[in-house]
């Protein structure tokens, strides 16, 4: 990378040159008709020189191409130094510098492209960046600095040192990455599935617009947009209300994609060949259902360039505060949602929003400020003092008669053993969640398929 950027700094002067045409003018007594043909030669060099370049590159590796243009366009910029008519200023400015320029600039942008094959565009997009700042750095300093105090002749060679030392060392760094190189935790394979799913969650979002069907993004994209907290996800997650499920299904059927109803109490699935999207109208436990006030609350924000709704942040908290199975935890989620958003988040909606199950909320806001001591004030000090209040109340009541697990509505496995053996009431069975003994019973069966290799 630095390598690229020190060579095509040098290089960019090559745009500079309206900067020495009014001096070389003055001095000479050339109109501008003659002095403009200086940079068209170099151009033409440029282009012939670069396809060149290119195949002598592919045989020899970057570094032969790299000091031929360094070379080439220090000692160009030396050499007018000694201009004494337009055919000399031909030569070394319009066709040793041009060719300089084709053969150096052949040589970063392949590089830096084969360096970062994750971050092609980023990494062509700094070489041409650095190709471009070239001019627009040693052109002032020409312009205002270096004529006017030392005069043409003079300036031309000290550019010409400066880009010697430059191009040099950025033709010394660089050189390609070793046979079979990948960066950590990509490869092509990879980079083309998520293409593909990309396209395919893209053509989802299109399908239900073009629809005017109602549906709220949610997971890794809305934790990305509230937090900053980017990963890369398995799937992609859309919030729907239960009486629009099947609608918003049978267009995404239409569209070609395969469809299913995976949990009748709460999540369904569209799916293509690399990727798939769940479609979700509930929580795993049936606690957290889609309703009007997920959408009354929904934030905008963008995914793949297009417009789009998204979960609120209270209802990612509330669906996201009983998720602590063995194999996952969403407790940092919560934790980064809250830091990010504390003072944007309307905590008395999301109070409410846990109702009887009060305490699953009150662990993690004490959990935050164990996380982080610093900010622990900004959870409303009523927020926490209310949850206290209700802790002291319950502290000295009597406890409920009733041997019931809570527990199955943080984790589907960990709490087995409580009903199953120990005689526990299952809470999926009562009030508190929307789940029939059906949907307990397939949600169960479904923990060994999800471990399978």
């Amino acid at each position: 990378m630095v390598g690229g950027l020190s060579m095509n700094l040098a290089l960019g002067t090559l745009y500079g040159w309206s900067v020495f045409v009014a001096p070389l003018e003055a001095k000479f007594g050339w109109k501008r008709a003659d002095t403009s043909m200086v940079f068209t030669i170099a151009a033409i060099m440029l282009a012939l020189s670069f396809m060149v370049a290119g195949k002598i590159q592919d045989k020899y590796g970057p570094l032969p191409c790299a000091l031929a243009g360094g070379i080439l366009v220090s000692v160009g910029f030396y050499l007018c130094a000694y201009t004494s008519s337009l055919t000399y200023l031909y030569v070394c400015f319009g066709v040793v510098v041009g060719l300089g320029n084709g053969f150096g600039y052949a040589t970063p942008i392949p590089v830096m492209a084969k360096w970062f094959p994750d971050k092609r565009g980023l990494a062509v997009g700094l070489a041409v960046g650095g190709y471009g700042a070239g001019s627009a750095i040693f052109g002032p300093l020409a312009q205002l600095k270096l004529i006017p105090a030392y005069g043409l002749p003079i300036t031309f060679r000290i550019l010409g040192t400066i880009f010697l030392v430059m191009t040099m060392v950025g033709a010394v760094l660089l050189r390609n990455p070793p046979a079979g190189y990948q960066p950590k935790g990509w490869s092509p394979a990879a980079a083309k599935v998520a293409a593909a799913a990309r396209e395919f969650y893209l053509r989802t979002i299109q399908a239900l617009n073009q629809a005017d069907l109602a549906y709220l993004v949610g997971g890794g994209y809305a934790l990305g947009h509230y937090t900053g907290v980017k990963r890369d996800t398995k799937d992609f997650d859309i919030f729907v209300r239960r009486e629009e499920y099947d609608a918003i299904m049978e267009v995404l059927s239409q569209y070609g994609f395969h469809t299913e109803l995976t949990f009748p109490h709460w999540l369904g699935k569209a799916t293509c060949e690399h990727g798939y999207v769940d479609v979700i109208f509930n929580s795993g436990n049936g606690v957290a259902p889609v309703d009007d006030g997920w959408f009354k609350h929904a934030s905008d924000g963008e995914v793949f360039g297009v417009p789009v709704k998204l979960s609120p942040v209270e209802e990612m908290i509330w669906s996201k505060a009983f998720i602590m199975e063995r194999e996952r935890y969403d407790g940092a989620d919560i934790m980064h949602l809250v830091l990010a958003c504390a003072e944007q988040i309307d905590w008395p909606r999301l109070v409410t929003r846990f109702g009887a199950h009060w305490r699953v909320l009150f662990s993690h806001l004490c959990l935050f400020g164990f996380i982080y001591p610093s900010e622990r004030n900004r959870i409303p000090e009523w927020v926490m003092a209310g949850l206290m209040g209700r802790l002291d109340r319950e502290m000295r009541s009597p406890p409920p008669q009733e041997k019931k697990c809570q527990g199955t509505l943080l984790s589907r496995e960990q709490y087995l053993t409580d009903v199953q053996r120990w005689g526990l009431a299952d809470a999926r069975h009562t009030a508190a969640s929307t789940m029939s003994p059906d949907d307990v019973a397939l949600w169960t069966r479904a923990i060994d398929a999800t471990k399978k290799p």
